[in-house]
């Protein structure tokens, strides 16, 4: 137990702070006020990866994503939505059980990685693309995006980046159709070569989006406007070209010039 400083030791402190005069005046006030200092996010993001060689039920995974780091008070969030999804897509493929012995044996195959497209104190946008073999006579590939608003914590839309009853998709389905002109004869093809419903001004083939600094990028996977030979697509529209089409709240703020 601490015990209480003797009455002489106080009558000597006493004495020799007395000793040491009155403290000169200060101006201004004693202590500075507090300030409030607004600290703007600085995200950054490092990629984790999930791992797994199963021999008994010939089951192999290579899954690689993105985990934000500093990105606002949503990240914890939005790191834990992806390790959710992650795991989810790996339930997906994952085999009941082993092969029957007398069966065709293969391995199950789930390969997939990531391109940050945009990270910065408003938007994470990301598109994973996949590698799957689930047997037949060759894998698949397919894509898929996730638009995040980390100001508000909201994954985000297409529709909810343009204003309610613009003609978007009208816009987009000529801008592809431009594109497809542009893209066919790089590909040793034709327009005639490719299928116009793909692009048709329909939400479902523009879904799959990301967002840049300065475009929206759109994925068109295998079988949605050529076959599966011709592989997948990716084309990029410039935001000057949607500016007057776009919405006048979050998220579709921070892509107006």
């Amino acid at each position: 137990m601490r015990l209480p400083p003797a009455p002489g030791v106080l009558v000597a402190l006493g004495v020799a702070l007395a000793a040491c005069g009155a403290p000169a005046p200060i101006d201004g006030p004693a202590f500075a006020p507090l300030v409030e200092v607004a600290v703007t996010p600085d995200p950054s993001f490092v990629a984790d990866s999930v791992v797994i060689v199963d021999s008994t039920h010939l089951f192999f995974v290579r899954y690689r994503y993105p985990q934000l780091r500093d990105a606002g008070p949503h990240t914890d969030a939005v790191n834990r939505a992806i390790v959710d999804s992650v795991r989810a897509t790996i339930e997906v493929y994952r085999p009941e059980g082993p092969p029957p012995e007398r069966s065709y044996r293969f391995t199950t195959d789930l390969d997939a990685g990531f391109d940050v497209h945009r990270l910065d104190a408003d938007l994470f946008s990301v598109v994973t693309s996949f590698y799957t073999y689930t047997g037949g006579a060759h894998g698949n590939q397919h894509t898929e995006v996730l638009n995040v608003d980390l100001v508000t914590g909201r994954p985000f839309g297409l529709a909810d980046l343009f204003r309610p009853g613009a003609s978007y998709l009208d816009t987009l389905s000529a801008t592809a159709d431009g594109w497809i002109l542009q893209e066919a004869p790089r590909r040793r093809a034709t327009r005639d070569d490719y299928w116009e419903e793909g692009w048709a001004p329909e939400s479902s083939n523009f879904a799959r989006f990301t967002v840049g600094t300065d475009s929206l990028r759109f994925y068109f996977p295998p079988y949605q406007i050529a076959p599966y030979v011709a592989g997948s697509f990716a084309m990029s529209v410039p935001l000057t070209r949607l500016q007057s089409l776009l919405a006048e709240e979050r998220p579709a703020t921070v892509l107006h010039r």
